[in-house]
């Protein structure tokens, strides 16, 4: 940014280069707290408003992986898919047994043997598998495993595509933010004792997964 050659001032142009970053910065808390309104609404737990960020590269981070999450959140399980031949059915975040009327115009709640299924092979999964409650084959377990193997490991994003959907198409890189952005949000949901970080954007993006909270 450069200065006027006489005053040592900004020049114009320079001005209102400025001006408009700092009211784009200064909107980022705004648009945040919009968004965590909005995650509220939806039932969705763990984040809360904020006054300020600490950086424009740190709120158009945060933004837009709160965005993730809440995407992640609407479309509940439908992000899972098997690999061929195996069939799973949708979920949603907050499953309710199944209701169903008797005879006599009574309701009762059941749960079928493919759900008692569907949830038993998730939950008693070894290790951090079980933990997430996965399932097997489907995106969000690939993505974990990846992550996993081993916690801590800096992952490239495109390594984790690669290993998640066979290639880095623009699509896929928008999946894998939702599927990233779900795991956060359960996360804090579950009170799990791991961590997601993802730097960097682009060809330089990374992501993350340690075991503890973050600072």
């Amino acid at each position: 940014m450069g200065d006027d050659t006489n005053t040592g001032q900004l020049s114009e142009v320079d001005q209102v280069v400025k001006q408009m970053a700092d009211r784009a910065e200064e909107n980022q808390p705004t648009t945040y707290n919009k968004l965590v309104d909005g995650a509220l609404a939806l039932g969705m737990t763990g984040m809360k408003p904020v006054k300020r960020f600490p950086s424009s590269e740190v709120g158009a981070r945060r933004i837009a992986e709160l965005r993730d999450a809440i995407k992640a959140f609407k479309s509940g399980d439908s992000a899972e898919h098997p690999t061929k031949g195996e069939t799973t059915m949708k979920t949603s975040v907050k499953r309710k047994p199944a209701v169903k009327k008797t005879a006599k115009g009574k309701t009762a709640k059941t749960a079928t043997r493919r759900e008692i299924k569907s949830d038993n092979a998730r939950a008693n999964r070894p290790g951090i598998l079980g933990e997430f409650k996965t399932f097997p084959g489907s995106f969000r377990d690939k993505l974990l495993t990846k992550l996993s193997s081993p916690l801590g490991k800096k992952n490239s994003y495109e390594d984790v595509l690669k290993a998640v959907f066979g290639n880095k198409s623009d699509d896929n890189r928008s999946k894998l933010g939702q599927l990233i952005g779900w795991f956060e949000f359960q996360i804090g949901r579950d009170k799990l004792s791991y961590t997601i970080t993802r730097e960097g954007r682009g060809d330089e993006a990374t992501v993350t997964l340690t075991k503890g909270k973050g600072k």
